[in-house]
């Protein structure tokens, strides 16, 4: 595949921002505060969440969640076992147990903005730390994870079996470059 900004890649720009405009849903962590230390948690929330459970199952949970836990520091001071209690039906607990400690290390006058300092934090691996930068910081930044492999595939690989990262990485290069979006919009668009 070239490097070079293709036909096909303003189409598929085109189409992912039509799409966007008119089929944007409303989800609930995706009302983020203007407070940077209350943004990163939204977004920790609901980036950790998300993680292999559908978005109709995290919508009534971070709902919950963020009644019982609204900022970092309360999800910090309280009992690990209320914490695993409200997780439950998200699965895979660890999560509830990688946030909760991600609260205990979360240092509000030290906000990592990079991958590697983001990936620190329990549970938070390369793909979640660019979501993170694109969420909270509206930075552009490339990043893999299923929906947008799936976006990517479906328009660019769909006559190939066996579709890499790098491969994918280098198409979203091209996009990200060209988008009218900013980067919080162009991968909630995705």
């Amino acid at each position: 595949m070239t490097s070079e900004y293709t036909d096909q890649d303003s189409k598929t720009i085109e189409l992912i921002e039509a799409y966007y405009e008119s089929g944007n849903r409303e989800l609930p962590w995706r009302v983020l505060s203007s407070d940077e230390p209350q943004r990163f948690y939204q977004v920790l929330v609901s980036e950790l969440m998300l993680q292999q459970t559908q978005v109709s199952r995290v919508i009534i949970k971070y709902i919950e969640w963020m009644k019982a836990f609204p900022t970092m520091d309360s999800l910090a001071k309280a009992d690990l076992r209320e914490v695993l209690i409200l997780w439950q039906g998200l699965g895979y607990n660890r999560r509830a147990r990688y946030l909760y400690e991600s609260a205990k290390l979360f240092n509000i006058n030290d906000i990592p903005r990079d991958v590697r300092g983001l990936v620190r934090f329990p549970g938070v691996g390369a793909n979640t730390a660019g979501a993170i930068i694109a969420y909270v910081f509206n930075e552009p930044i490339i990043y893999v994870e299923t929906n947008i492999r799936t976006v990517i595939i479906e328009h660019y690989f769909t006559k190939t079996s066996d579709v890499t990262d790098t491969q994918i990485l280098e198409v979203l290069r091209r996009l990200m470059d060209a988008t009218h979006l900013d980067s919080r919009n162009w991968y909630w668009a995705l």
